[in-house]
């Protein structure tokens, strides 16, 4: 959002005496009085003295968040609980500013505006979403050269760290009930934002995960920082191009012999096995935001929330007629499908000769996320648990679940994983070629794959770990350097 476009929903600021408020200003040295301000979500920003702040909501639940906002004078406004609000001063010239840890919604400041998705009035483009990072209690953004925004480069730093700025963008607290939902939106309204807990938190990181690698029967797939996919192990059937597949992209996933990828208009890209015409060469037209990709068939999430079905259906997997519903995330085991609805309950469809897809009821639950392995499926809870259910020969779907504060899973051939809110992996399930270590595996991730027999995981670096089988070169104990992508286009 434009700084004048912000002035415009605003009732006006509101230089005050002690006691009262009856003219404006816009001057910054007046903020050591009284400035009020209705935003356009209905709070009132109230300032007033350089040592002490209050404010009032015209909606409680607003309070719980926390929101910073560098206006056009210069001003950070933030409010934090409903307990306390701070606020600084930023000079011109200032470099950084302290906020909380969360998710940042990039906007880029633009002198052409052909970008295809554009703020109303054409101020700002959307460019980029971030992960939450967890590296205590504020991270450091910098304040652009036009002082109404607050921004980062690349990545977001730790307290004592501040980040080499190498562009200035725009930047808000995002709080869309689907991360790729909220990225195609041209603007997203502030009053949409309403609270940032660690549930949405979780949402957010585990429906990142599956958009940003994924991993086949002997094949493994990441999107580039440039939008292309990148692919290496197996490629007998052209599942896996070593020079990759060049594209403007926003998700991938990856099957039995078969790949596929969102573009940015939404349409699907298809290649490898098409022996069951899973992986059509031209592609699936349509308006999607979420792929997955099964042992013979595909399907696809639509924006309106029904979902898309082609490929193999002698078990029922991939009826040609879709699936009609409200979905918020999909996944597709071997002969199984499985789809989160937007109450946290599940569907399921095809083959369910493990109790991996009980057809009549679904899965009642609270979930947020999903994953689909050969005969079993999992399930992330709101409070980070896991279910599990379906084939459990090899300990990959115990039927206790999996207690802990997990941010985001998968589900391979015959063991599982699931990321671990410090960015440890836990795993479980077999371990015959070194895929699921009892001990879990170390390090600060932020996306998982399970394949066949091996397993991929996205550092917040930008490169990717690999662990288990390697006959293929799908999963090379060295890692794959990258830089992949961290952030959701």
């Amino acid at each position: 959002m434009a700084a004048s476009a912000l002035a415009s929903t605003a009732t006006g600021w509101h230089h005050c005496s002690e006691t009262g408020c009856d003219f404006k200003s816009k001057n910054a040295s007046d903020l050591t009085k009284h400035v009020a301000n209705v935003h356009n979500i209905g709070v009132i920003w109230k300032y007033c003295s350089v040592t002490g702040c209050e404010y009032k909501s015209k909606n409680a639940s607003d309070l719980t968040e926390h929101v910073a906002h560098v206006h056009n004078i210069g001003v950070i406004w933030k409010y934090c609980s409903v307990t306390g609000c701070e606020y600084k001063f930023i000079a011109k010239g200032s470099k950084y500013m302290r906020v909380p840890t969360g998710h940042f919604k990039r906007e880029q400041h633009k002198i052409d505006f052909s970008c295809a998705d554009a703020s109303p009035d054409k101020s700002f483009c959307r460019i980029d979403f971030v992960l939450s990072y967890e590296c205590g209690s504020y991270v450091f953004l910098e304040v652009d050269e036009h002082q109404h925004r607050f921004g980062y480069g690349g990545s977001l730093s730790c307290d004592g760290s501040p980040p080499a700025v190498d562009d200035v963008v725009g930047a808000h607290r995002d709080l869309g009930e689907l991360a790729y939902e909220a990225l195609r939106l041209a603007f997203m309204p502030w009053q949409r934002e309403r609270r940032l807990a660690k549930e949405r938190e979780r949402t957010r990181i585990a429906r990142l995960s599956s958009r940003l690698i994924a991993a086949g029967l002997y094949h493994s797939v990441a999107r580039r920082r440039d939008g292309g996919i990148a692919c290496w192990g197996e490629n007998n059937v052209g599942q896996a191009p070593p020079d990759g597949v060049d594209g403007e992209f926003v998700a991938t996933a990856a099957g039995n012999h078969h790949s596929l990828a969102i573009r940015r208009d939404g349409g699907i890209a298809c290649w490898g096995d098409n022996s069951f015409n899973q992986a059509p060469p031209a592609g699936v037209a349509g308006d999607f935001v979420a792929i997955a990709a099964g042992y013979y068939h595909s399907i696809a999430l639509r924006r309106d929330g029904s979902i898309a079905c082609w490929g193999e259906n002698a078990d029922g997997q991939a009826p040609p007629a879709g699936v009609d519903g409200d979905f918020v995330a999909i996944a597709a085991g071997y002969q199984h499908s499985i789809a989160l609805r937007r109450d946290g309950g599940i569907a399921c469809w095809g083959s369910n000769n493990h109790g991996q897809a009980p057809r009549r009821n679904g899965v009642v639950g609270d979930f947020v996320a999903i994953d689909a392995g050969w005969r079993h499926s999992i399930a992330l809870r709101h409070d980070g648990s896991i279910a599990c259910w379906g084939r459990n020969a090899n300990g990959e779907a115990p039927p206790d679940g999996v207690a802990g504060d997990f941010v985001a899973i998968a589900a391979g051939l015959h063991h599982s994983l699931a990321i671990r809110r410090n960015g440890g992996i836990a795993c479980w399930g077999r371990n015959n070629h070194g895929q699921a270590p009892p001990n879990g595996v170390d390090g600060d991730f932020v996306a998982i794959a399970a394949g066949h027999s091996h397993s991929i995981a996205l550092r917040r670096d930008g490169s990717i770990a690999c662990w288990g089988g390697n006959a293929n070169g799908q999963a090379p104990p060295g890692g794959v350097a990258g830089p992949f992508r961290l952030q959701d286009l």
